[in-house]
């Protein structure tokens, strides 16, 4: 089983008449040819040109050598180059390096998807050198080049490619010509599809034999099950098709295969089927309501009442939730501040809005909540307490007023309490009269250092450990010493979250009993949700911000209507992308062009949703896929730095069991998406630029632990 590594495979929507819902075409195999593994092959490149940037790092820009040649120059003691591996059969690795300066010979080391496989002697001027390569390496593979010379050595590298022996030259093609660009399959090869299905699926095309004696194949994998073949034999010139209806809903490998000689030509091939009609909106109010968006810091789900905590952590946001819509699952887009709140504000992904670094902000021209409303002429203020979403980045964009109050290190929570955050905000809307406001309020307490007020503290985390007693910054004791993070201490870490949980849980109980004697609350849509969580060890690490697992992407999310139209527990996935068009949709007002999220208010509940999330905050970059059942997490770019995790979540919640070695269809199919998001990434950081911190930034960035 071909299992792709580097490519991306999404449901191609194509317009065509019909009613909302009807059966009509959800995805064109000939259009997303160029995305699938057969299509996407990369067996050569020539380093020097601006082609190849893409697949290299640690490698200076192309430069001609005195015989014309265009090379490029190894400036780290490691550089890579990606290719794209596929298929079967043994390879040879063929690069034309040498030493260009003035050394006479230079060592260079070559290892291959992490395996050393090769050392190379270099001499001056350039020469073929051929590497053999073991038959298991396949996908997207970093061959990683190790500079094993005295410092100043001069290496260069004009082409790399990969030798196939066993390959005939016959591949998948697509050709142009006539009423409809075909794929062309020859006799003996295949293309691999990734995709989710829709309901009532089928396959439909219109096949032409390309040299005679060829048939088709239509086979259909999904983990976990024996593959089925859907279609076997057809080879007749004329339409051809495939029901795919047992496979409704379900993320497959639905493979194209030609057999015997010749070649097929398909036109047309594509999959059918229908979608699930959206719940009826509900009724909106006479007037347009207020908004307040209420984001807790570092809040899990998992320790709020509502989501089934035993511990009595939250009773004000309990019964927000018992007064409104509860969600659950909800996904974070990242797993620390600025990329997730990005995505509140604009309903866009991290690869869209790129605010993706502690150096990255919004891109200009995005629309922000606050821009929206304020044109609708709303009131527009923020109250914010996390350099993260500071202004100088994009987060002022909309608001009228913008407070952002800075942590000090002489509070024992550094951030300004919930209770306090709530006199400065309940003061403004008392001051606003009857006009209809939004209000940002960002509140802090859960993040580190975990410092819950003396009454709180006593009754969530009345006794420390004895390695932590009288420690003013206990977290930091136990996160920077591998000998204290024994059991005892990270539960002791944990009762002190669980008493700033409560705290913030304070604070906002005080701001919706102002809005209920100011007679507002009725007339207010309140959304309360968190950025991310935090970890405690779960899976071996501390804090936030490095990692994908459930402890710091699973955030709660609960939405009050206005007069409590609707209660309940909502179970479809949702997202923090969701929560800018679940606004405007209960306002009135249409979502921008471009968002990535949907309105909650009428989603299906059978929805396929798919959440995706980032964090390049840590040592690795990582991107993670998140379905109903499974969650995939990638670790991206050319290192790939603890390869890819895969967890069957509905019947593994704890992320306990990586399944990954036996989920291949969900492999590939996440990978696809997973990479063509991390080439967007790339994309939007190159146009959005660089934003220096300036030293009171880098002071309070580092009190907070994102720098070191």
């Amino acid at each position: 089983m071909r299992v792709p590594l580097a490519t991306f495979v999404c449901l191609a929507l194509v317009a065509c008449g019909g009613g909302e819902h009807a059966h009509r075409p959800r995805a064109d195999l000939v259009r997303l040819f160029p995305r699938t593994a057969a299509g996407q092959e990369v067996l050569a490149l020539e380093l020097g040109t601006p082609a190849a940037r893409r697949y290299l790092e640690g490698w200076a820009a192309g430069e001609p050598l005195a015989s014309g040649e265009m090379v490029a120059r190894l400036v780290s003691p490691e550089a890579s180059v990606r290719l794209e591996m596929r298929g079967s059969g043994v390879r040879r690795l063929v690069l034309r390096c040498g030493v260009i300066g003035a050394a006479d010979a230079a060592l260079l080391g070559v290892r291959v998807g992490g395996r050393q496989v090769a050392w190379l002697r270099l001499a001056r001027g350039l020469a073929d050198h051929t590497v053999e390569l073991p038959g298991q390496v396949r996908g997207a593979v970093a061959a990683d080049m190790v500079l094993l010379s005295k410092p100043g050595t001069d290496v260069a590298c004009a082409s790399i490619r990969v030798e196939r022996p066993d390959a005939d030259g016959r591949r998948p093609a697509l050709v142009s010509g006539g009423r409809h660009e075909a794929l062309v399959i020859p006799g003996g090869t295949r293309v691999d599809y990734f995709l989710r299905l829709p309901r009532q699926a089928t396959l439909r095309g219109r096949l032409r034999p390309d040299g005679g004696g060829a048939a088709l194949r239509v086979v259909v994998a999904r983990d976990g099950e024996p593959d089925a073949i859907v279609l076997d034999g057809a080879g007749e010139a004329g339409r051809f098709g495939a029901d795919l209806g047992p496979f409704d809903d379900a993320v497959v490998r639905l493979t194209l295969e030609a057999h015997g000689p010749g070649a097929l030509r398909l036109e047309q091939a594509r999959v059918l089927g229908t979608e699930a009609p959206p719940v009826p909106a509900p009724p909106r109010p006479a007037r347009r309501p207020n908004v307040l968006l209420y984001v807790i810091d570092t809040l899990r789900a998992d320790h709020l009442g509502c989501y089934g905590y035993a511990r009595d952590t939250s009773p004000h946001i309990d019964a927000l939730a018992a007064d409104g819509l509860l969600f659950a699952p909800v996904v974070a887009q990242a797993s620390w501040t600025t990329p997730a709140v990005a995505s509140i504000l604009t309903g866009r992904y991290p690869q869209h809005h790129g605010a993706v670094s502690l150096t990255a902000g919004l891109r200009p021209g995005i629309p922000l909540l606050p821009e929206l409303l304020r044109a609708q002429g709303y009131a527009t203020a923020a109250f914010v307490t996390n350099v993260n979403v500071r202004g100088e980045i994009g987060f002022r964009r909309g608001f009228d007023e913008y407070h952002y109050f800075p942590e000090r290190k002489r509070r024992p929570t550094l951030h300004l309490p919930a209770v306090e955050l709530t006199e400065r905000v309940a003061a403004w809307i008392a001051g606003l009269g009857r006009a209809p406001f939004f209000v940002y309020v960002h509140a802090s307490d859960p993040h580190a250092p975990y410092a819950p007020p003396a009454a709180l503290a006593a009754r969530f985390a009345p006794h420390a450990p004895p390695a932590l007693a009288g420690a003013r910054d206990p977290l930091r004791l136990v996160s920077e010493r591998r000998s204290f993070q024994t059991p005892e201490n990270v539960a002791y870490l944990r009762d002190l979250y669980d008493g700033d949980v409560a705290a913030v849980d304070e604070g906002f109980g005080r701001l919706v009993a102002e809005l209920r004697r100011l007679d507002l609350y009725d007339d207010t849509l309140v959304v309360l949700v968190a950025d991310h969580g935090e970890e405690f060890g779960e899976h071996g690490g501390l804090e936030h911000g490095s990692t994908l697992y459930r402890e710091v992407i699973d955030v709660p999310l609960v939405i009050r209507l206005p007069d409590g139209a609707r209660r309940g527990r909502v179970e479809t996935l949702a997202r923090q992308v969701d929560v800018l068009p679940t606004v405007l949709e209960e306002l009135g007002l249409p979502p921008p062009d471009g968002i990535d999220g949907r309105s909650l208010l009428t989603a299906s509940s059978d929805a396929t949703a798919e959440a995706l999330s980032h964090t390049a905050l840590g040592p690795t970059v990582r991107s993670a896929l998140v379905t109903r059942r499974w969650k995939v997490i990638a670790a991206m770019g050319p290192r790939r730095g603890g390869g890819t995790e895969i967890y069957e979540i509905d019947r593994d919640p704890e992320e306990r069991r990586n399944v990954a070695p036996s989920a291949l269809v969900m492999a590939g199919y996440a990978s696809e998406i997973l990479e063509d998001w991390a080439r967007r990434l790339v994309r939007t950081a190159q146009a959005g630029g660089a934003l220096a911190p300036d030293q009171d930034t880098m002071r309070r960035l580092r009190a907070l632990g994102y720098l070191r």
